[in-house]
């Protein structure tokens, strides 16, 4: 059974996109002092998952466009590559778009952008820096990188703190931005979750601190911020069963969910650089 969620905790935390032509001496970004450790580090090792998508390994049987996320970015012509006007990094969540019966509505929703999606099923903070350092990213400059981390630093695996997890989340903002100054990042709210009633679950007032976290570090000018939470659960704050596969994962349904509230967003941050 779906246990419920407070409503006033869900409340979507939208910071308004109107302060993008605002100036500001100094970006939040470029400021944040952020600890070392675990979830802010590149990790030594990925997880199965991950390391079968970023290098090939054969691991699960998966419709992906591609075996190996490495060899397909650096096989990028650099044309090719200057041509992408959004990138998706994050987690599965993310990565669902590129699933064989979701790449059909990705291309409708974001077509436009000539867009990447570079997100891996089972990635955490630590795992996104490390692809990072090994190239994940580079000879790209999109207008807007949408960012979806977090989640399964705290739900299993290595179970960091909220505060580490709030960090390794930066953490990954801020690597973005040093190595794409100009980029708008749109950073994502952590999603609401109904399987609180599985043995090792991430809980969901979790989400809430590590989100209460992120809103405090954005400035507008580079790094903005949007929660779907209220889009995606009932009055009575249970999740809705047709945005969710399995109280985790979006369906096909709430992927478009997603797209309708993200697009307003993405064409406000594109049109200074159009």
């Amino acid at each position: 059974m779906i246990r419920g969620f407070s409503k006033s905790i869900l409340a979507t935390s939208l910071i308004s996109l109107s302060a993008l032509a605002g100036t500001h001496e100094h970006c939040a970004i470029d400021t944040l002092e952020i600890p070392d450790h675990e979830a802010t580090l590149p990790a030594e090792e990925f997880h199965e998952w991950v390391d079968a998508r970023w290098y090939g390994k054969k691991f699960l049987d998966r419709t992906l466009p591609e075996e190996s996320m490495k060899k397909y970015v650096e096989t990028m012509s650099t044309e090719e590559k200057s041509k992408s006007r959004l990138i998706f990094i994050g987690d599965s969540i993310a990565a669902a778009w590129r699933y064989e019966n979701n790449i059909d509505a990705f291309n409708k929703h974001f077509g436009q952008y000539n867009p990447q999606n570079f997100a891996i099923g089972a990635d955490t903070t630590h795992g996104v820096l490390r692809r990072i350092r090994e190239g994940n990213l580079d000879g790209f400059s999109p207008e807007v990188m949408v960012i979806l981390i977090g989640v399964n630093n705290i739900a299993w695996g290595p179970q960091h703190t909220v505060e580490q997890t709030a960090d390794g989340i930066l953490k990954v903002v801020q690597t973005i931005h040093m190595k794409m100054p100009e980029t708008k990042i749109l950073l994502m709210g952590l999603l609401p979750r109904g399987d609180n009633e599985r043995e090792g679950s991430f809980r969901w007032q979790q989400g809430v601190e590590v989100n209460a976290i992120l809103e405090t570090s954005i400035d507008n000018r580079y790094l903005f911020y949007l929660n779907i939470a209220d889009q995606l659960i009932e009055e009575d704050g249970t999740v809705k069963d047709d945005v969710f596969e399995d109280g985790v994962h979006l369906s096909s349904t709430g992927l478009d969910v997603w797209a309708e509230v993200l697009k307003p967003s993405l064409e406000k941050l594109t049109e200074t650089r159009q």
